[in-house]
């Protein structure tokens, strides 16, 4: 597919504009819906739980270099360059460069969390993150998969 360059502009104001705005709606509507009154978490459970999703957050930024690394290996295929003069690459290089973002919007909050126990914010702010996460690793998987077939 030949997006144009209206397009690609459209599709990295998207993808940026997602990535900055869902975790701060979602960590209002968390913080609306479940009053921070309500969460009473034990200090070690969440020290647990943040130490877990820093290691996701450090994880999945790997996972994610090693897709960029991996179509980059498949630059000379066929099937990339049709991909790559049809504009799609730039498009991917920003879900890419947002999916790091989050990544690490997502390991700082949740060091932020075990840093300082300032209350739900950086509570809120971690799952909210996590979630936008798991939407953005999903979307780089399924591109990765469209283009190689």
């Amino acid at each position: 597919m030949v997006l144009t360059k209206s397009d690609v502009k459209t599709l990295k104001k998207i993808c940026w504009g997602v990535v900055l705005l869902l975790p701060p709606v979602l960590s209002s509507a968390m913080w609306y819906f479940i009053q921070p009154s309500s969460i009473t978490i034990s200090e070690a459970r969440l020290t647990a739980v943040a130490t877990i999703i820093a290691t996701y957050g450090f994880t999945m930024t790997g996972f994610v270099a090693a897709i960029g690394a991996y179509l980059i290996s498949k630059e000379e295929q066929p099937s990339f360059q049709f991909w790559k003069n049809g504009n799609n690459l730039e498009v991917f290089f920003h879900l890419y460069a947002a999916s790091i973002y989050i990544l690490f919007v997502t390991f700082i909050s949740s060091i932020m969390l075990l840093s300082f126990d300032t209350g739900t914010v950086f509570y809120h702010l971690m799952w909210s993150s996590v979630a936008t996460s798991m939407l953005y690793l999903g979307s780089l998987v399924i591109v990765v998969i469209k283009q190689l077939t």
